[in-house]
């Protein structure tokens, strides 16, 4: 959605201001993608998505360990067995 939003606006920002406008912007845009502050950015959300992975990774394994017994249907099931 992002691209698509991207794309939208440098297009308008073109038509508007012709290639010159549009060279311009894509000069503003690669500044700002070399820029400390956006590889700080980038690394942040890196850093964030990693750990949130790994924490749902970890989350999941706790349940795939878990006893049968610690299982509430489980325990509901060998209930109606019995």
């Amino acid at each position: 959605m992002g691209t698509l939003f991207g794309f939208v606006v440098g297009y308008v920002i073109g038509a508007r201001a012709g290639s010159e406008g549009f060279d311009d912007l894509l000069r503003a845009l690669a500044a700002i993608r070399e820029s400390e502050e956006y590889r700080g950015f980038v690394t942040s959300l890196r850093e964030h998505v990693l750990h949130s992975v790994r924490e749902v990774n970890q989350r999941l394994a706790v349940i795939a360990d878990a006893q049968p017994e610690d299982d509430p249907i489980a325990r509901a099931r060998a209930r109606l067995r019995d």
